[in-house]
């Protein structure tokens, strides 16, 4: 009974130590799966930063993109508007223009009797009279109108050496009329003049200069003014 009883306590024993070693594996087993199960959670932290960051990349692109586009078509409609302005107010001009190139064969046709040494200066106003008839676009015939501007101011300079050509009837109602018809030119000159001048301050400044050069715009010639018509009431041609 005596050693019955010492091998059973000595098998309790053992079982004893057995289930240690057990528990002890088991403990280490779940440690360890444990710290393996915190590297995926680390993973996914990390992996969620990173969307997170991209994202807001994206997004100030994205702001910064809209932003640019939407002034760019801006840029864009006021650049139409001003182009729309200022070819307005050269129809409402040339309306007026096309009215003295009607009178210039009658000055041209008085002038040729008497002005023998200006006979360049009237070619030159017919040639410029034709050459405005086949332009095509605004700038071109404000160009040619500047010319013309130029030739008529000759005229008015040579004049004042023939007396007689200013008693002359048929050129008296030329020179009346070309005076009537300068001041109306004057009021749209001023009109005309100042839609150009926005348009070309408005594509110089920055950053609009920018997208309106990437459309094509230029800047725009004025309509000059000569100097002895730079008066309120202009009487381009000394009639007495």
């Amino acid at each position: 009974m005596i050693d019955l009883a010492q091998r059973l306590g000595r098998d309790v024993s053992a079982l004893g130590k057995a289930a240690g070693d057990v528990c002890r594996l088991t403990a280490d087993s779940c440690s360890r799966i444990k710290k393996s199960a915190n590297i995926p959670s680390q993973l996914k932290v990390t992996g969620g930063s990173f969307m997170v960051g991209n994202l807001v990349i994206f997004s100030v692109l994205g702001f910064i993109a809209l932003a640019v586009g939407l002034y760019s078509i801006g840029v864009y409609n006021a650049v139409v508007r001003l182009t729309r302005y200022i070819d307005k107010n050269f129809a409402n001009l040339e309306s007026i223009l096309k009215q003295r190139h009607d009178e210039i064969p009658k000055l041209v046709s008085a002038c040729q009797a008497y002005m023998q040494h200006e006979r360049g200066t009237l070619t030159e106003l017919t040639q410029l009279r034709s050459a405005y008839d086949r332009a095509r676009g605004s700038e071109e015939k404000i160009q040619l109108e500047n010319q013309l501007s130029g030739a008529l101011g000759k005229i008015k300079v040579a004049v004042e050496a023939y007396p007689d050509l200013k008693a002359n009837e048929q050129f008296t109602l030329a020179m009346t009329r070309f005076s009537a018809l300068e001041i109306s030119i004057n009021d749209q000159r001023q009109l005309f003049n100042d839609s150009v001048t926005q348009h070309n301050i408005y594509i110089k400044e920055f950053p609009a200069l920018l997208i309106a050069n990437a459309v094509g715009a230029r800047e725009r010639t004025m309509l000059a003014t000569p100097k002895a018509e730079q008066t309120d009431h202009p009487a381009p041609f000394p009639l007495q």
